[in-house]
């Protein structure tokens, strides 16, 4: 008789526990109030671990950047996740976060691509919903997708103005005109909380709406200048 092999054993995967999961669970169907230093943590946390993949040589790119990719502790503490398709040579994401240039089919997913993904995570994060919620979504990406329209979420009335103009930055048509990862990091990591404290992205002046208007057209784009003024 030939001698009997013990059984292989399936290898055992111990993961961190993660007690509010994805973040988008947080925002999404939570009544739980994101103070401003909550809020800036997590957008560290996102910022580190995304500069973290890019930084590698080559670069990893997610491909699937989401809040429904990111996990949330006890302690609000963020981590990326779901690298699933990173690995995977075809173009993959999710059509709503995904880049106009990947959604035409240009190119494969990016680190520019990945920084337009996250655009659309800090639209979330003040809007506490996902982008472009009740609209068609084949008319959508048609409008995404063609550079005439540009379409892009609005600006929420809870966002500072410092994230409007990160965001805009995120979402601009022309991967190139997108910032690094490393400079993304480097302006989250300058912010404070009071920086993205409700109240301070539109401070009372003293000003006339007119005025208002004028000087945030002179500091951002006329699309997120509007936005912000309301």
């Amino acid at each position: 008789m030939g001698a009997v092999l013990p059984r292989r054993k399936k290898p055992l995967l111990v993961m961190e526990y993660m007690e509010f999961k994805a973040l988008s669970d947080l925002l999404y169907k939570s009544s739980v109030e994101l103070e401003a230093d909550t809020t800036l943590n997590i957008l560290r946390d996102v910022s580190r671990g995304l500069n973290f993949l890019h930084s590698t040589k080559p670069p990893i790119v997610h491909r699937d950047l989401k809040s429904a990719n990111v996990l949330v502790d006890s302690r609000f503490r963020a981590k990326l996740s779901d690298f699933g398709v990173t690995y995977k040579k075809r173009v993959a994401g999710t059509p709503f976060w995904m880049a106009p240039e990947v959604l035409r089919g240009e190119v494969e997913p990016t680190t520019a691509s990945d920084v337009f993904s996250l655009g659309i995570v800090l639209y979330e994060m003040y809007a506490r919903q996902e982008p472009y919620q009740g609209a068609d979504g084949k008319e959508v990406i048609r409008e995404i997708c063609d550079p005439s329209m540009n379409r892009r979420p609005g600006v929420p009335r809870s966002m500072p103005t410092v994230v409007a103009a990160l965001m805009h930055d995120c979402l601009a048509e022309n991967p190139e005109g997108r910032p690094s990862m490393d400079e993304i990091h480097r302006r989250i990591e300058r912010l404070s909380a009071k920086d993205l404290e409700i109240g301070r992205s539109l401070p009372n002046t003293g000003k006339n709406d007119e005025q208002r208007l004028q000087e945030l057209l002179a500091k951002f784009p006329r699309r997120i200048a509007h936005a912000l003024h309301g």
